[in-house]
């Protein structure tokens, strides 16, 4: 993992507070050493990914869907999201300057929600970037996700390796 800088400061004034300075936005932390958003997705990541086993990509029959399959101490864990919506949602509206403004991280600024259903058992466990845990209870043996541009990763689906591509059991 690579950050830019662990405090909302300047680097080489770190006790210099300038809110209207871009890059005093870019800590880890706040200066008050409250977390940001990014160290939580930072920490989510690490845990979830310690000790894991990359075992491919997951194709789904929408190409804006993608998926990544990770062998981990708590089972199979799958990260998945769609792209309807495309990579850059903040290049609208009015700008003072080259930034674009962002949303607060409570803010959902996926409009497109894509539903995906999948084979599962027992109850799946979705964890958001920031590590927001909630369970999904499945019905008949399927259980429905909600997919956006924001990664998720899951536990209790079922993976499934296939000669030309990997997936996931009951998709559709």
């Amino acid at each position: 993992m690579c950050w830019y800088q662990f405090h909302d400061s300047v680097l080489g004034m770190p006790q210099v507070a300038d809110p209207d300075n871009v890059e005093y936005h870019y800590g880890l932390v706040n200066r008050d050493l409250s977390p940001q958003p990014s160290l939580l997705a930072y920490a989510t990541a690490a845990r979830v990914l310690d000790e894991a086993v990359f075992w491919g990509r997951l194709t789904f029959p929408d190409p804006k869907t993608f998926g990544l399959w990770f062998d981990t101490p708590d089972g199979p864990a799958v990260v998945l999201w769609n792209r309807a919506d495309g990579y850059l949602l903040n290049t609208s509206g009015a700008r003072t300057d080259w930034h674009f403004p962002a949303p607060e991280v409570w803010v959902d600024p996926w409009p497109t929600k894509t539903r995906l259903k999948a084979t599962a058992a027992t109850a799946v466990r979705e964890l958001d970037a920031v590590g927001r845990s909630r369970q999904l209870s499945p019905a008949h043996g399927r259980v429905t996700l909600t997919l956006d541009g924001a990664p998720r990763v899951y536990y209790g689906l079922t993976p499934v390796a296939g000669p030309d591509a990997n997936s996931l059991a009951g998709c559709g």
